[in-house]
């Protein structure tokens, strides 16, 4: 049943219920407006309508309506109706409101709703836009109120005519704290229906919330003023778009978590401003994935599964300085993965931009990725995936990096550079991918896997072995990196494959290692020109089987620092290790040195290194050792009751009158061996037997010297060993990792 309209509404410190459902109270009517007051002077409770269902009604108000105390709880569900006048929302005191609609009739006219002072809804709140035409209705706030509303927030049309909503006035004077849902344009009409977001909605309910945009609606923010919040103690926000999404609103997550798609709409075509922008704080989680790529993204989160998707046939353009997809990272953040993928497709798809921004006043971490960091150029892709950091050159450190795709290219560092630490394995396996001005550094404590199958690491790029501990082992052979390669702490292991880097210096520090098999190598056009250095070590470790480490280059061999430790070179495990060979001009006193810098008023100081002068080459030839482990099956019989501490195979091609040479042997194998050093002679195998060429024993420096030496085979430092081996602790050798090695009796086939 339904009362007649009333002029105007006061209630004064008394309860107003109804005897039966159904019942209609109206205040004013649709040709003239009335205004309701709720007041409670004698400051006990008082409620409008019951709180049982049964016995409630509605109140239609076609004016303002004021509540003056909060000692008032309003059962009734109130539907405010502008028509034909805008109305406004008082609520001074604070009452409590369950239900409330407000309605919008007419034709072309806009109307206006104003919020004052703090407003709890502790029910559902309906902004409906009955209008015929294309008006228009606007929900503003008064005093910068914040309206709490415990349930849903419903914004529907009835009409395919109706015009817009308009959520706010731009001056974040209207800030709502939602419980329910959002749910945007219920009527799906042929074009899309525009909300309009001007002011902040705060997502803080107990449980999962959603928000809803039909089909053929969408929401916009306007000028950066408007805000989607998380801010959740508990749940999610899922987020669900229907034909049109959002465009120019921001998404910030303050704590909880946002689920689903943020798409930004038409943003993608990058065409003008773009206001896009999602950010969160320490206690965010984000699980859903970004689907047009906001233009700023501001990570300050522990995230999960973030995926940065275009779909979309237009891609998205890189505009000025926005940069695409901005991801500002203040230091510290976290995603559990990331995946950055573009996938536009067809002619003029443009390109696709993410660019990572580091705090310049610290050298701190920018940005963890806990999992997987992935940028992916999915089937049917066409444009191009630029992945940047920017001047301040953030560093990310990542878990495992996959560099992929199979249409399309991607860029990672084309315009600024990176520093990408990974803790686990790296994966480039597309010819159209490629790495600029990056560093990739490897940093995990274990094992760790380096597969590059396919695309280019440019001269820009460094690759840097710096792990506290563990090995960075090659998984693809026959790849060339126009990167240098630094092998800083750790080990690097060829692990049988060919790296190759193109004009660009290999450096190995005091605390790095290469060992294994394999080729590692310098190609260039000016040769000499890049230099491999090692100031560590490397070991030809053939891992029980004959095999060779080579090392290959046409630049010099060098090592920067007098070495007074284990620095050298090593072959281990029926390992050989294969130095470039030398061109040796003709003259007399040609000196060359092996393994070590060259430098004519130097001895050599790298373990196992060689300093030779040559006396009267008559015939230019090739110089070359070959470094080999003294379990192999190809070397000599060592002479009884003695061990080797190093074997070195020597070759030259041209001829000479003689050679003077000093050897440099291996002091860790004559400690772990029991050798006796005293008893150390350099041996020379001619004549099918060892014949002792030693002419100076200095244990102070670990050398050997022989003078007048007219032909080249195997050469060998041997010793006597002692009665009273080493303990064990004592045993291991000063060559970190390795394990004691035994000699073996045995003999090469084929001895030239």
């Amino acid at each position: 049943m339904t009362t007649p309209a009333l002029s105007g509404l006061t209630i004064d410190s008394t309860n107003l219920t109804a005897s039966a459902s159904g019942f209609t109270l109206n205040v004013g009517s649709a040709s003239s407006s009335a205004n309701m007051i709720l007041n409670n002077t004698a400051d006990t409770q008082m409620n409008i309508g019951s709180s049982d269902s049964s016995y409630n009604f509605t109140t239609k108000v076609y004016g303002n309506l004021t509540a003056n105390d909060d000692k008032i709880t309003v059962y009734s569900t109130i539907d405010l109706i502008t028509a034909p006048n805008s109305i406004e929302f008082r609520n001074p005191g604070g009452a409590i409101f369950k239900n409330v609609i407000m309605e919008f009739n007419g034709g072309n006219t806009s109307r206006i709703v104003t919020m004052y002072n703090n407003t709890t809804i502790d029910g559902n709140l309906t902004l409906r836009n009955n209008f015929s035409g294309n008006g228009g209705i606007s929900l503003m706030g008064y005093g910068s109120p914040i309206v709490a509303v415990i349930g849903n927030f419903d914004m529907p049309y009835s009409s395919a005519n109706a015009g817009f909503n308009r959520f706010g006035d731009g001056g974040h004077n209207l800030n709502f704290r939602l419980g329910g849902n959002l749910t945007v344009g219920e009527y799906y009409s042929a074009a899309p229906t525009t909300e309009i977001l001007l002011d902040d909605i705060t997502f803080n309910g107990t449980g999962n919330q959603a928000v809803n945009i039909t089909p053929n609606n969408s929401i916009v923010g306007t000028n950066q003023k408007s805000v989607f919040i998380v801010n959740k103690d508990s749940g999610a926000v899922a987020y669900e778009t229907g034909s049109y999404a959002q465009k120019y609103l921001p998404w910030y997550i303050n704590k909880g978590e946002l689920a689903g798609t943020i798409a930004s709409g038409t943003i993608t075509s990058g065409a003008i401003t773009a206001y896009n922008h999602f950010a969160a704080t320490t206690d965010a989680v984000f699980s859903g994935s970004l689907s047009s790529n906001p233009s700023t993204v501001t990570l300050d989160p522990i995230y999960s599964n973030i995926e940065v998707d275009n779909p979309s046939s237009t891609g998205f353009t890189r505009v000025a300085s926005l940069l695409g997809a901005d991801y500002k990272a203040p230091g510290g953040e976290h995603f559990n993965d990331l995946t950055l993928i573009t996938g536009a497709v067809g002619s003029g798809a443009g390109v696709g931009h993410v660019a990572f921004y580091g705090n310049a006043s610290t050298s701190d971490i920018d940005l963890y990725v806990d999992g997987t960091f992935k940028v992916d150029r999915p089937a049917g892709a066409t444009n191009t995936l630029y992945v940047d950091g920017s001047a301040n050159k953030p560093t990310l450190q990542v878990y495992d990096a996959v560099f992929t795709g199979t249409s399309g290219t991607f860029s990672v560092g084309s315009a600024y550079g990176m520093d990408i630490n990974i803790s686990n394995d790296f994966t480039l396996s597309y010819a159209n991918g490629s790495i600029n001005n990056t560093t990739l550094k490897f940093n995990g404590a274990d094992e760790q896997l380096f597969t590059y199958t396919a695309g280019t690491i440019h001269a820009t790029s460094s690759l840097v072995v710096d792990k506290p501990s563990g090995t960075l082992k090659f998984m693809s052979d026959n790849k060339t990196s126009n990167a240098s390669l630094t092998v800083s702490s750790g080990t690097l292991d060829p692990n049988g494959n060919t790296f190759t880097v193109y004009q660009k210096n290999i450096s190995i520090g005091a605390d790095g290692v290469i060992q294994g098999k394999g080729t590692i190598g310098i190609t260039q056009d000016v040769p000499k020109s890049y230099t491999f250095t090692n100031n560590g070590k490397v070991i030809a470790d053939g891992g029980g089987a004959d095999s060779t480490l080579t090392i290959n280059t046409t630049g010099a061999i060098k090592n920067t620092f007098d070495n007074t430790g284990d620095s050298g070179w090593y072959a281990l495990n029926k390992g050989m290790l294969a130095l470039p060979g030398q061109s040796i001009t003709t003259g007399s006193n040609k000196t060359v040195y092996w393994g070590e810098e060259a430098d004519a008023d130097a001895l050599p100081d790298m373990v196992n290194s060689a300093k030779l002068t040559f006396n009267n080459v008559s015939s230019v030839g090739t110089f070359s050792i070959n470094l080999m482990a003294s379990d192999r099956s190809d070397i000599e019989v060592s002479l009884d009751n003695q061990a080797y501490a190093s074997y070195w195979d020597v070759n030259f091609t041209g001829a000479f009158n003689y050679v003077d040479m000093i050897f440099k042997y291996d002091d860790s194998m004559v400690q772990s061996l029991g050798i006796e050093e005293s008893t150390l002679k350099f041996y020379h195998f001619t004549g099918g037997e060892w014949v002792d060429v030693t002419t100076q024993l200095d244990t102070e420096n670990n050398l050997l010297y022989a003078s007048n030496v007219t032909s080249f085979s195997d050469f060998s430092a041997q010793g006597n060993i002692t009665a009273n081996v080493p303990e064990p602790a004592t045993m291991v050798s000063l060559l970190s990792g390795l394990a004691m090695i035994g000699f073996r009796r045995v003999h090469r086939s084929g001895k030239k």
